[in-house]
């Protein structure tokens, strides 16, 4: 008779041999987001239905397991339901501007080139254009005179 570490040995590699197996036919993958990432969720519920499936850009604080992941608001979601998407606008302009060779400080920012600042507008002047219809015709109420038929 075969020992319990045996046939839990034997289990294990059928298992493996199994988990492979289906893997392959199904095109699994593991999924290609991590830590810090920006994704949207895919909600299955909607309170009315013209709001969005997706849910607001979230941040991706921890990896809860192979597939699954802690939002910054608390929530969990599976990776099959996240969208990875970029990061929101005031994140892009924090991480330019800590990466900036260059300070960017209101105190020694000499502001919009010459150029791009708005003058005033110059006073409108009347302009006359002629009208290009043709003089109008008056009717005598004779339309045999004033028109040729030819048939």
């Amino acid at each position: 008779m075969p020992s319990l570490a045996r046939i839990r040995e034997t289990v294990a590699a059928r298992q493996q041999k199994t988990r492979e197996r289906v893997d392959k036919k199904c095109r699994a993958r593991p999924p290609s987001l991590q830590v810090s990432d920006w994704v949207r969720a895919r909600r299955p519920q909607r309170h009315n239905k013209m709001a969005s499936f997706w849910s607001q850009p979230r941040q991706i604080s921890r990896l809860l397991g192979p597939a699954t992941f802690l939002l910054d608001d608390g929530s969990r979601w599976h990776a099959s339901r996240l969208r990875k998407v970029p990061a929101p606008l005031s994140e892009h302009l924090a991480t330019a501007r800590a990466q900036s060779p260059f300070p960017c400080n209101a105190a020694t920012d000499p502001g919009p080139p010459p150029a791009l600042v708005a003058t005033p507008a110059a006073p409108r002047q009347e302009v006359v254009v002629p009208d290009p219809r043709p003089e109008v015709l008056i009717d005598t109420g004779d339309w045999s005179k004033e028109m040729e038929f030819t048939f």
